[in-house]
């Protein structure tokens, strides 16, 4: 049906009202009448201007005659080059309608009825972008290899599942699937097997909906699948059951059959949330907690554990301004001789005075350095704060062989540039560098032993003491003990604790103790809590210890009440 004129843009409706005339149905038969009225109006007047010289007309006739002539020439033309003008509004408005496409990408809006050539082109123009935008729709919301939805699309197409299943009293199932090993076939079959393995995959997932759900998939190796089925906890069940064994199926191949490991977040509507996008945001938080289990896993999504994880992105995020802030502080724990009870030495002991959450130990953040980079900085910081606090005691009478104790990382130990560093801070705070004693744990040494013994030589001729901490836990072996340059041995406390209820736990200790006196070692204890504790270590001769027993960490000024005070003379 032919739209009326009355609706068509103003621009638009001169053209719209021609091509209502029967005999002007083609867009060139509209610009010849055009044409043809444009030169017929000074032609009609240049022969009325010749007449009026041919024929006896008075004189002010003649002149009103040439008058009406011009005028007829100047308001033709002017009146052509309008129509023409907006004969042309067809044209002008397609380039315009293509050009707010591309720029904010809405769609053309034009008349798609008329048969004309101009018409032509706005019906083209009109059909090609909207397919055009569809495809881009399509390209943007769906993997261009298994051709299923993205998560752009996803999160949508959730929410109007879950507002239907609301009204039928069903669970919905948000499984998040993580191919497991999928990285590692593609880097050895390469890319065509590999999107061989993944449309395989999406056809597996595609058969568990039953047309009842959705499949989406969000990476290389992710996918969601949501499937509705009845309420409970053994409906559930049962279909993650099944599809951890559909997609263990192998994957036949020209190459040959290869298996998936998957590992599988679940969250669940309306028990976790009754939003789409919180059910996969909690599905995957669930699926991160199979990193530590066998493969095929899944894990249900626990509010508790999403607390910690979300404790633990806080602390990421503010640890990394936490230094800026001056929220770091060093606390120290007393290093007792066990025969006398004097103190001989402590320990730096990092803590976080965290603005909103107190005070945060070292368990609780130290990993989280670790894995993010920034135990260098942090590191360097404790070192050059530890040697600061030390050159101030050493400005007051230290106890015989005072030393401080700081531990070393295994980011901070694999710097190249370690023993510049700590020569520099030695340097700079102009301590002793005898005064100071750096603990690295045995897993550590271990991991490159001929680096590790040259990097533990360079410190130690510098002075450096060092400790070998925790020791009895790791992997070090007599021989190798003896290639490298500690000073001292530190027990540790796991078997400290247990050395008056358990014989395993004391024969470990005293085959510590006697090592290190046989190797010429200084030996500690740490985690002495009881005076049960402290007699048995003393009944074989430990050298020195540190705990509870004596004291808790606590802040420099609590150590130097405890240095030898000068006596006054007179």
């Amino acid at each position: 049906m032919t739209s009326p004129v009355s609706t068509l843009s103003p621009e638009l409706r001169f053209y719209g009202w021609l091509s209502r005339l029967p005999y002007l149905k083609s867009y060139k038969a509209k610009i010849m009448v055009i044409a043809f009225v444009g030169t017929h109006i000074p032609l009609l007047a240049l022969i009325i201007f010749c007449l009026s010289y041919l024929v006896t007309i008075p004189g002010a006739l003649k002149l009103q005659l040439i008058g009406v002539a011009l005028l007829a020439t100047l308001f033709g033309t002017a009146a052509v080059l309008l129509a023409l003008h907006r004969l042309l509004a067809p044209v002008v408005a397609t380039s315009r309608a293509l050009q707010v496409y591309e720029e904010e990408q809405i769609l053309p809006d034009l008349p798609t009825h008329f048969e004309d050539e101009a018409g032509s082109l706005m019906a083209s123009v009109v059909s090609s972008v909207q397919r055009l935008d569809e495809l881009m729709y399509y390209v943007a919301n769906h993997d261009n290899v298994t051709g299923l939805p993205n998560q752009i699309a996803i999160a949508d197409r959730l929410q109007a599942m879950l507002n239907q299943t609301l009204l039928r009293q069903e669970q919905v199932l948000v499984l998040y699937i993580m191919l497991e090993n999928f990285k590692t076939l593609k880097n050895l079959m390469g890319k065509a097997v590999s999107n061989q393995i993944l449309q395989i995959v999406a056809g597996r997932l595609k058969a568990q909906t039953r047309n009842r759900g959705l499949v989406a998939q969000l990476s290389s190796d992710e996918f969601v699948l949501i499937l509705t089925c009845p309420a409970g906890t053994v409906v559930a069940l049962e279909q993650i059951q099944h599809c951890i064994q559909q997609l263990a199926l192998p994957c036949q191949l020209k190459t040959g059959p290869v298996r998936l490991s998957t590992r599988i977040g679940v969250a669940r509507y309306p028990v976790d949330s009754s939003l789409g996008e919180d059910l996969i945001s909690q599905a995957a938080t669930a699926l991160q907690q199979t990193t530590e289990e066998r493969y095929s896993s899944y894990r249900f999504y626990d509010s508790e554990v999403n607390a910690q994880l979300q404790t633990r992105l806080r602390l990421e995020t503010d640890l990394g301004m936490a230094l800026e802030r001056q929220e770091l502080l060093l606390y120290y724990q007393p290093r007792i001789q066990l025969e006398t009870g004097q103190l001989v030495g402590a320990e730096a002991l990092l803590r976080w005075q965290h603005p909103t959450l107190g005070m945060v130990l070292p368990a609780e953040f130290i990993p989280i350095a670790e894995e993010t980079g920034l135990i260098l900085p942090i590191g360097e910081w404790v070192l050059r704060t530890a040697c600061n606090q030390l050159k101030q005691w050493q400005s007051q009478p230290l106890p015989e062989g005072f030393k401080l104790s700081v531990n070393l990382s295994a980011r901070q130990f694999q710097q190249p540039d370690l023993v510049e560093v700590v020569q520099q801070i030695l340097a700079e705070t102009a301590v002793k560098a005898a005064a100071l004693e750096l603990e690295v744990t045995e897993s550590l040494i271990m991991a490159d032993v001929k680096v590790t013994t040259e990097m533990l030589s360079q410190l130690h001729q510098q002075g450096v003491a060092l400790a070998l901490d925790d020791f009895g836990t790791g992997y070090s072996s007599l021989g190798y003990l003896r290639q490298f340059p500690f000073d001292t041995l530190k027990i540790d406390r796991s078997f400290v604790q247990d050395v008056t209820e358990s014989s395993e736990a004391a024969a470990v200790v005293k085959a510590i103790v006697t090592l290190a006196k046989s190797l010429g070692l200084g030996i500690v204890a740490e985690g002495i809590e009881t005076r049960s504790q402290l007699t048995y270590l003393q009944s074989l001769q430990c050298d020195e210890g540190q705990g509870y027993h004596f004291a808790r960490p606590e802040p420099a000024a609590a150590i130097a009440l405890r240095f030898p005070q000068p006596t006054s003379v007179g």
